[in-house]
């Protein structure tokens, strides 16, 4: 909020008192004349920082009420909002009214409160990565009303490599995150992975929202999300709903109760897009990547990564930097000892014979025989 007049404005108050000729009569700018230009300008300059203290004086008054309160309640609306505000009342007043961005709640909120209350009343958009520090969320989308978070484009890797899209995400650290969702629940399709590149920093991107515990200290602790309400949630093309771990990851340590529920007691749905997921936690399902390997050595399925293949629906591993087919004999009959369509580790079934070939050392046998026939 500015505290002073802007150059326009004082030089529009001056010309319009001190004048000059032509166009105008000569004017004698009598003492008169400069007491009520200086007069005016005072009027304008108070009438702005008293705004500017009734601001402060507001922030201080919600700040000492919240400290102490372990509760809280702020109003997000993305459209009309303004960040210059606190957020504790539902309308438009300038010091109290509704904010605009998560970022804000954030900034008045994170580690400060025991219990937030966020409402959502206002069409808003998550267009950043945000990190929700505090114990308990209680989120509600009101009736008519769109939280959208935004898809990132063009995510690369540490040398720089197109690995795909993604999505801006909220990540939460805390024990649990309860959405009322009485409007719509948006997650923006995206062009899902290029299969290039190190596909962590892809993995790492995706999932609307993360669930983290807080730290070490706290790997006896749960997080959970709990969806309710008549509302919908439209996830997108290739994207993922919740995921277990800060940065979307299912975490291999520390956070192994992250649940994920949705009660259809009081309506809703998840419309899921192409290839869409609604969550994916750690202790209840994996979620491959949709990617066919071109060979046992191909660089973009990264070390430990299982894919799925979209043309054969087949699982692959990569395992010691060799990629390996792990579910289902493909059937195939190999030309000859060394044939290269053959990856080395893979079991083949022919569907000429029925028999099984493996490839070992870069020689094919045939399981029940000594060497290839």
């Amino acid at each position: 909020m500015p505290w002073n007049y802007d150059d326009a404005q004082i030089n529009g108050i001056i010309d319009s008192n001190i004048k000059s000729a032509p166009p105008a009569a000569p004017q004698v700018n009598t003492a008169a004349v400069i007491r009520s230009c200086l007069k005016l300008m005072w009027a304008g300059m108070r009438g702005q920082v008293s705004q500017a203290v009734a601001a402060c004086d507001a922030t201080t008054a919600s700040l000492v009420a919240r400290s102490l309160n372990l509760t809280s309640t702020i109003y997000v609306d993305g459209v009309n909002g303004n960040d210059a505000r606190t957020g504790t009342t539902n309308d438009h007043n300038a010091a109290t009214g509704r904010v605009k961005t998560m970022a804000r709640v954030i900034q008045l909120h994170n580690d400060k409160t025991q219990s937030l209350d966020i409402n959502i009343v206002g069409n808003t958009e998550i267009t950043v990565n945000t990190a929700l520090r505090i114990p308990f969320v209680f989120m509600q989308v009101g009736p008519g009303v769109t939280l959208t978070f935004k898809k990132v484009v063009g995510i690369l890797d540490g040398a720089s490599v197109n690995v795909g899209d993604g999505t801006y995400k909220i990540n939460f650290f805390g024990f649990e995150l309860n959405i009322y969702n009485s409007g719509t629940i948006t997650v923006e399709a995206h062009g899902g992975s290029t299969g290039n590149g190190d596909q962590y920093y892809y993995r790492s991107n995706q999932g609307a929202i993360g669930l983290a515990s807080r730290g070490m200290g706290d790997c006896d602790r749960y997080a959970a999300v709990n969806v309710v309400g008549p509302g919908t949630i439209n996830g997108g093309a290739n994207t993922i709903f919740v995921m277990g771990g800060a940065n979307g990851l299912n975490p291999d340590g520390f956070n192994k109760l992250a649940r994920y529920r949705r009660s259809s007691i009081s309506g809703g749905s998840f419309v899921a897009g192409s290839n869409a997921v609604e969550y994916s936690i750690t202790g209840d399902r994996i979620i491959l990547r949709s990617y066919h390997p071109t060979g046992s050595s191909d660089g973009n399925v990264s070390e430990g990564e299982v894919v799925i293949s979209p043309t054969t629906n087949q699982i692959y591993a990569k395992r010691g930097g060799v990629v390996r087919l792990i579910q289902n004999m493909r059937r195939y009959h190999p030309t000859s000892s060394t044939d290269a369509a053959v990856w080395e580790g893979e079991t083949v079934v022919s569907p000429t014979n029925n028999d099984l070939y493996f490839k070992s050392n870069g020689t094919i046998r045939r399981i029940t025989t000594a060497a290839y026939s």
